[in-house]
């Protein structure tokens, strides 16, 4: 009786361990998204297996990355490589190792011959499983080119520690539904936000080591061919807003201005629907990034942290300009909404959960909000100057 106990131990947990070694799968991107994609793969402590096999047809390659281990002793390593020389806007396959399932991904486009579509949010991944996962199923069907998280992405953050744990499950739902109609992983921006870090606000990068260890940056730009430039920035949880941040967006934004469409992504709001106006953050990012995005004609602004959808006036000097800029967003990918306020500045506003759907074209850009049900909530579309 004891021997068959014991075999029946042994054999869930030889079956939990191979569970456990499936590897955990995200994709980004750190250059060129014609020609390159980064694969990241979240794996047990003892696998130390850099090697990937990719494919476009026939012929598997083989690329070689490199890995590192997880923060806080946590048993797990963290695999990334650089797959390069890649056609644009085609459809590759990958497996990790040579035993994987087999995953696919796309790359972008060199042009907008044919409108390019991205999916936008924040505060994900909070206390629903449910809830989470039903948007970002929805999100998916919309066949994005790639994901936008402005912050508050898996709430890992807790008073005193960070959870591995909720980062893992994260990744590891997003590497399930998050998959267009050709069954490809969709690649994810990231923002940081206040439930990424210890503390919250004002804080330092060895609060928030999990965020630093997935993703590298807190603040940061990428572009697509000239058609598209996105910049990501801390609301004050790692980095402050005044100072180098400051400076670095300044100068990014004065070497940028060839693009055709401009946004910008950050956490906490300039523009608040829950949250107070003149909150510490809001009026910081105001005071120092607003006159710098009005200057250099940033088109949007894609705000989270308020747990509704918000959608302004166009915006310049604080008042509604046709020109001016728009606010958009305030996150709630996955969190319970919360009961907006009327505000001058906001043209709609709604407590509900939603996901922004990005079209950008030649000549226009199209944007609108939907609900887990697919419904649409919200629509604006402006011709390019």
């Amino acid at each position: 009786m004891k021997k068959s106990i014991l075999l029946l131990f042994l054999f869930a947990l030889s079956a939990l361990q191979a569970k456990e070694a499936k590897p955990i799968v995200y994709l980004t991107w750190t250059k060129d998204p014609t020609t390159t994609m980064q694969i990241h793969w979240l794996t047990s402590k003892n696998d130390k297996n850099d090697v990937v096999y990719y494919k476009a047809k026939d012929g598997w390659i083989k690329a070689t990355g490199r890995h590192k281990s997880m923060p806080k002793k946590e048993p797990y390593t963290l695999h990334r490589a650089l797959l390069s020389d890649l056609e644009p806007n085609s459809l590759y396959h990958f497996r990790i190792g040579k035993k994987s399932k087999t995953f696919a991904f796309k790359t972008m486009p060199e042009d907008l011959s044919k409108p390019v579509r991205f999916v936008m949010g924040g505060d994900a991944y909070s206390d629903s499983v449910k809830r989470f996962r039903k948007m970002t199923k929805r999100a998916a069907k919309t066949n994005p080119r790639f994901a936008v998280i402005g912050g508050d992405i898996a709430y890992a953050a807790m008073k005193k520690r960070e959870s591995f744990k909720k980062w893992k499950e994260f990744f590891s739902y997003w590497m399930q539904d998050m998959q267009d109609a050709d069954g490809c992983l969709v690649p994810l921006f990231v923002t940081i936000g206040n439930h990424e870090v210890v503390g919250k606000y004002y804080q330092s990068p060895k609060d928030a080591q999990f965020y630093y260890s997935f993703f590298g940056k807190s603040y940061y730009d990428f572009s697509f061919g000239k058609y598209l430039h996105l910049l990501f920035l801390d609301s004050g949880h790692t980095t402050p807003i005044k100072g180098k941040q400051t400076k670095w967006l300044k100068k990014t934004l004065e070497n940028s201005s060839e693009y055709l469409h401009r946004f910008a992504v950050y956490h906490v709001g300039a523009y608040p629907s829950t949250h107070p106006f003149k909150g510490p953050i809001a009026k910081a990012i105001r005071k120092k990034w607003v006159p710098l995005f009005e200057k250099y004609r940033v088109d949007a602004c894609f705000e989270s942290h308020d747990h509704a959808y918000k959608r302004t006036h166009p915006l310049r000097k604080g008042k509604v300009d046709h020109d001016g800029i728009l606010y958009i967003g305030d996150g709630s990918w996955g969190e319970k909404p919360r009961k907006t306020k009327k505000m001058p500045y906001i043209a709609k506003a709604k407590a509900t959960q939603q996901v922004l759907v990005v079209e950008l074209s030649k000549d226009k850009r199209k944007l609108w909000a939907i609900k887990p049900n697919g419904s649409v909530i919200d629509r604006f579309e402006k011709r390019c100057n």
